[in-house]
């Protein structure tokens, strides 16, 4: 009798458990809500500048990206995994950019998709996404590699289909949408 109580107990605790990470991770992703994360960009490329929000700010999203008004709070490098670092010398560290307002963030992954690409900023290839937690870039992924093999297995869908992905999270379910070369959409809720 005591080894089922015990085995209850364990059962609650686990689920007590799974449901405060669940609220940790929500919470982390809304303290993120106003972040982006700026990969590739060298390091040394705003030492004209006075500061690195101020490049970020009047080089970057203004004159390159042509955004206007953007304010950046916070900006700072992160470590990168050693590992990682270990095996690619030339690892540029990521750029985390703390923005003012959450309508900035989507500003600027929108003009991000159409200004960035194939066009270098200070030699070098910029790329810009949301700042996640690592739960959400990893269903990101998941879901991404899943979308990607139903797509090859279905007939009649070229393979070299350029995808964009989307991810959204739509009451409680991911949805993913992908707009091809051609532009047109198609959507699925998983």
């Amino acid at each position: 009798m005591s080894g089922i109580k015990s085995a209850l107990a364990e059962k609650a605790n686990r689920k007590v458990i799974d449901t405060l990470n669940r609220k940790i991770d929500d919470l982390e992703n809304r303290s993120k809500r106003n972040n982006v994360v700026i990969w590739g960009l060298k390091d040394g490329a705003e030492k004209d500048c006075s500061s690195l929000e101020k490049f970020l700010q009047d080089e970057l999203f203004s004159k390159h990206m042509g955004l206007a008004n953007i304010e950046v709070m916070q900006a700072h490098r992160t470590k990168i995994n050693q590992t990682v670092a270990s095996a690619s010398a030339s690892q540029r560290r990521p750029i985390h950019v703390y923005l003012l307002g959450y309508p900035d963030e989507g500003r600027i992954l929108k003009a991000a998709t159409n200004t960035l690409k194939d066009n270098p900023f200070c030699d070098s290839q910029v790329f810009i996404s949301d700042d996640v937690s690592k739960s959400v870039r990893s269903a990101r992924a998941k879901l991404r590699k899943e979308h990607l093999k139903q797509l090859k297995e279905r007939e009649g869908v070229p393979v070299c289909v350029h995808l964009v992905p989307c991810i959204r999270l739509k009451r409680g379910k991911f949805e993913l949408t992908n707009q091809d070369s051609a532009g047109g959409k198609n959507s699925s809720v998983l």
